[in-house]
């Protein structure tokens, strides 16, 4: 259905161009629409097809006048969305100018979406479905010349998603050099909701780069930094974290944190890392969903150290056997029964031999 639309418009003035043939000049003194004005968009590139429903509540244009076309635009929008969100719009524009040199300022709230409507297209970009959320958005923008500068503040209340599909999620982990799921624990918190800083930059003039892959890449890489920055930060100051997808014995890392290390032939953790396990206890006990892993590595330091000869070959025995053992209770007591993690977000894998510095490998 469409709405009205009111507005001054002034009539064309006959003005030469520089080739000397008649040009065309227009001015419009605003642009308003009033009364029940509704939009229907049906997005047919997702099968099945989507439809989308919007309530115009408010949408006013300014001056817009073909001989002054780097003069601003003052625009004011505001839309009903679904059933409860909405979407407010303003800002000033020069809409009649080529994309190379639009400029202007664009302030966006989009607020109560529930995520679910946005589903399908989440399971495009990642591969997961959506079971839950509400989607907030905040956006200030800035246009110079057809260059993009911008921030949004995205906040997604009571998050939950459910793998969709495994080959899309296995891709968008590759962009983001670690797990979806991973990501996503780091960046949520107890309450499930979801906070990012979107910094959006672009030349709109540029052909090969539209503005879907702008945000898209924006988006993926302010949910890595986000949740690297986590990482990185929750366990200092011992070390940063390493992203990576390696397999240790029979268990695979997700995520590998900074070795704990131990004095040669003892179960004694060394002096400079004695605040070590408290900090990865602090970061698991916050994120329920994580598991830390624990495989400790025996060494030729280690026999050493017990009194065997040199060698380059050392048995796997009852005596490394028993000081694997209790390294790994050391560990596993401390977080647990010392921090209050659960025991099932404290897990081992199969000791084993290797050389150099004594240690357990742990990650997530």
């Amino acid at each position: 259905q469409a709405g009205t639309a009111a507005g001054d418009a002034a009539a064309p003035a006959s003005a030469d161009d520089s080739s000397g043939q008649p040009g065309f000049s227009y001015a419009i003194g605003a642009i308003r629409f009033t009364g029940d004005s509704r939009l229907r968009f049906t997005d047919a590139a997702l099968q099945p097809s989507i439809v989308h429903t919007a309530v115009i509540e408010k949408l006013a244009i300014g001056t817009l006048d073909s001989n002054n076309s780097s003069a601003l635009t003052p625009l004011e929008l505001a839309l009903k969305l679904y059933d409860h969100g909405s979407l407010c719009l303003t800002g000033e524009i020069t809409p009649l100018q080529a994309a190379s040199a639009i400029s202007g300022t664009l302030d966006a709230d989009i607020n109560d979406i529930e995520l679910t409507d946005l589903s399908p297209y989440l399971e495009q970009a990642i591969g997961y479905h959506a079971n839950s959320g509400q989607l907030n958005i905040s956006s200030r923008a800035t246009l110079d010349n057809g260059q993009l500068d911008s921030s949004t503040e995205l906040r997604v209340l009571r998050i939950d998603l459910a793998p969709a599909n495994p080959a899309l999620i296995a891709k968008a982990s590759q962009k983001l050099a670690m797990p979806v799921e991973t990501a996503l624990m780091a960046i949520t918190d107890s309450n499930n909701t979801l906070k990012l800083t979107i910094p959006v930059s672009g030349d709109l003039a540029n052909p090969d780069i539209g503005i879907e892959r702008i945000i898209s890449s924006a988006l993926t890489q302010a949910t890595k930094n986000a949740a690297l920055t986590y990482f990185k930060y929750a366990v200092q100051p011992f070390g940063a974290i390493m992203m990576v997808s390696q397999t240790i014995g029979d268990m695979h890392l997700q995520a590998r944190f900074e070795d704990v290390r131990f004095v040669p032939g003892e179960a004694n953790i060394v002096p400079e890392q004695s605040a070590y396990l408290a900090k990865v206890a602090a970061m698991i006990g916050e994120k329920k969903q994580l598991s830390v892993l624990v495989c400790v590595m025996v060494t030729d330091r280690d026999f050493q150290a017990m009194g065997y000869p040199p060698g380059s070959d050392y048995p796997w025995d009852a005596r490394s056997e028993t000081l694997a053992r209790q390294r790994l209770n050391l560990i596993r007591s401390t977080l647990i029964n010392g921090h209050g993690l659960s025991a099932d977000q404290v897990q081992s894998c199969k000791p084993a031999l290797d050389k150099g510095q004594p240690r357990a490998i742990m990650g997530i």
